[in-house]
């Protein structure tokens, strides 16, 4: 898959493109669910970015910051997509919060972002840190399965060993050996290359949400049970956040904050049975913009 994928609309619409970025698997493909986003005659032009992990014989492209990957997909959007602003950024759960510090990048750099939807994105500032690589192992392990299942993909064993080492790339733990440019080497990509890259890019991306500056400690979490699958901080962190209608962003700080609501699960929000009304939600908050 390309790093830029063109979703739906038109490329030479005079509305601002919807840039919508990928969430924790590295891949935009979750957002072919969303119907059309815009009228006919409009036909505002939606892409999705895609990691490079996909497209590239790069070993580590996630290893950074948070805000040293936003720096490099804003580099890539004025290469292929809009050289200047006002930009109109979005996505899912990760995707949303390399969104925001997209954002941030292009406002210093001059450009306006006047709109960022964040589609079920918590502040990544409240991210909990890993306690040893045993506990980030297991977590990267349940969510490559949670989303594995909607691929009708194998899952894996919560304790198999070798699965995130640095040169794990394909089911039998070899790299590709692929020394063919970029776009062919996305093309011949096997699905059990993809599925080792998708391990990789979970793993990695984990990583980067885990290295921002943690806040946990302010919501008193308890700290018992450290062995356990996913431990006490993540449990109380993921019931905060459902308690939290902004999901911990700062509403102060922002000109407008609105929350809209959906009937989905966070893992669940572009199925089948939600897509419909996540499209309408979307659509919604763009049929009232001016650019």
């Amino acid at each position: 898959m390309d790093t830029i994928t063109l979703l739906q609309g038109d490329p030479d619409s005079n509305l601002t493109p919807l840039i919508l970025v990928h969430a924790i698997s590295g891949l935009a493909l979750p957002y072919f669910a969303l119907g059309p986003l815009s009228e006919i005659e409009e036909d505002r032009p939606v892409y999705g970015i895609s990691s490079p992990m996909y497209t590239s014989t790069l070993a580590n492209p996630l290893n950074g910051t948070l805000p040293q990957v936003a720096e490099e997909y804003v580099a890539t959007v004025r290469r292929e997509i809009q050289p200047f602003g006002p930009y109109l950024l979005g996505g899912w759960s990760m995707g949303g919060m390399i969104a925001m510090e997209m954002a941030a990048v292009l406002q210093a750099q001059g450009d306006e972002v006047p709109h960022v939807i964040l589609i079920d994105s918590v502040n990544p500032r409240y991210f909990p840190t890993f306690q040893d690589k045993k506990q980030h192992d297991i977590q990267a392990a349940i969510t490559y399965n949670a989303i594995a299942t909607r691929m009708n993909a194998p899952a894996i064993p919560l304790y198999q060993c070798g699965l995130f080492e640095d040169n794990y790339y394909s089911s039998s733990g070899e790299e590709s050996n692929n020394d063919s440019d970029s776009e062919e080497f996305a093309e011949e990509l096997s699905v059990p290359e993809m599925l080792g890259r998708m391990r990789k890019h979970i793993h990695q991306g984990l990583g980067v949400l885990a290295s921002q500056n943690s806040r946990v400690d302010e919501f008193d979490f308890i700290r018992e049970s450290t062995d356990s699958l996913v431990n006490e901080r993540r449990k109380m962190l993921a019931q905060k956040r459902s308690q939290d209608n902004t999901l911990l962003w700062p509403a102060e700080a922002f000109k407008s904050f609105k929350t809209l609501t959906i009937d989905a699960t966070h893992d669940g929000c572009f199925d089948a049975e939600h897509a419909d009304e996540l499209t309408y939600l979307v659509k919604d908050v763009l049929d009232n913009l001016d650019y």
